[in-house]
């Protein structure tokens, strides 16, 4: 029989050093799941989402194209949006700074038009694949879908494509990410834990 690999070590989720390499190297730089399709169904539908303290806004446009934005005002970086619904447009809280689905800047109060002509809110590389939704802080980043081709065959048969989120949540935990990771992927716990 192959024996189990071990265990990371404790310093893999304890290290303050470790944890910000890889907030840079992973979480910055890195593929994140940030919604599925049947969240973003209709034009107007969005979903924000934060990874490592970046605020993403992530909608449905009315040319039924799918993209995903950082969800910040690029006039003084205010939060767009919160949680998710449907929206004709995205105004921010600040100065009423206003923008439609594909991320153009359409209305800003008291200023000349011309100055404002260009401005957008930026846009964040994304994919759909398998019907989630996937973003990437890193604009250098390289496709993903070409790397999980080898998942393809594997996961086609589950539609993950079909299925509807029915419920969603935010839950905070005080633990590294890696622990929590760990937990989900493991059954051991599951005699004692959640066991009546």
């Amino acid at each position: 029989t192959e024996a189990a690999p071990p265990s990371l070590p404790p310093e893999a989720s304890t290290d303050h050093n470790l944890a910000e390499l890889e907030r840079e190297r992973v979480m910055r730089r890195g593929w994140i799941n940030v919604a599925h399709i049947s969240q973003l169904a209709a034009p107007g539908d969005y979903v924000t989402f934060e990874i490592v303290d970046h605020p993403v806004l992530a909608v449905h446009g009315v040319d039924g194209v799918l993209r995903a934005f950082s969800n910040v005002c690029p006039h003084r970086s205010a939060i767009i949006a919160d949680g998710c619904g449907n929206r004709t447009v995205f105004r921010c809280p600040y100065h009423a700074w206003t923008y439609d689905l594909s991320g153009k800047l359409i209305g800003a109060p008291h200023m000349d038009k011309d100055a404002v002509r260009d401005i957008r809110l930026k846009e964040l590389k994304f994919e759909v694949w398998q019907g989630l939704v996937i973003v990437n802080l890193d604009v250098t980043a390289a496709p993903l879908a070409s790397d999980l081709a080898f998942l393809e065959e594997r996961i086609a048969p589950l539609h993950f494509e079909r299925q509807k989120v029915v419920r969603s949540g935010v839950m905070e935990i005080a633990c590294n990410w890696k622990v929590l990771v760990e937990n989900f992927c493991e059954s051991y716990h599951l005699f004692c834990v959640h066991v009546d």
